[in-house]
């Protein structure tokens, strides 16, 4: 069974700031590579959100990457308004995930491809945490992934 040890970052949510509220946020945090022509991407921070269904990835982060573009649709985050959705590219790809010292490859995983780099690189549910185990131990300061047994 491979691990991969994940960060968990922590910090002030800024739009709480922004009201004069201060409150904490958290983040779990990885690695990642995608495959490309001859090996992997260089690894790159990516956010490990549970919340999202799909994984999201900026334009500077997928296109050098082997893809299977499945087709072109509209998604949106908080709300479904029209002025809210993006148009993005969805797509079949594969990726790795690693720590300082243990990797887990190769995953292949559904992801939303956005045309610019205003979007950040998120990890979502389908082929990632639905393939893999979560352990997030947040109070403790402990968080993994790991393959299935």
């Amino acid at each position: 069974m491979a691990r991969v040890n994940l960060e968990i970052l922590r910090g002030p949510y800024r739009p709480a700031l922004l009201g004069g509220l201060e409150i904490e946020s958290c983040r779990i945090l990885t690695d990642l590579s995608l495959r490309c022509d001859g090996g992997w991407t260089p690894y790159r921070p990516a956010i490990i959100d549970t919340g999202a269904p799909i994984s999201l990835l900026p334009r500077r982060v997928w296109q050098p990457a082997d893809l299977r573009p499945i087709g072109r649709i509209r998604v949106g985050g908080l709300t479904r308004r029209p002025e809210c959705m993006f148009a993005v590219t969805l797509a079949v790809l594969v990726l790795a995930i690693r720590d300082q010292f243990s990797e887990i490859q190769p995953i292949e995983a559904h992801a939303l491809l956005a045309d610019t780099d205003d979007v950040p690189t998120l990890l979502g549910m389908r082929g990632v945490l639905t393939e893999l185990v979560l352990h997030a131990d947040i109070r403790n300061g402990e968080a993994y992934v790991e393959t299935a047994p």
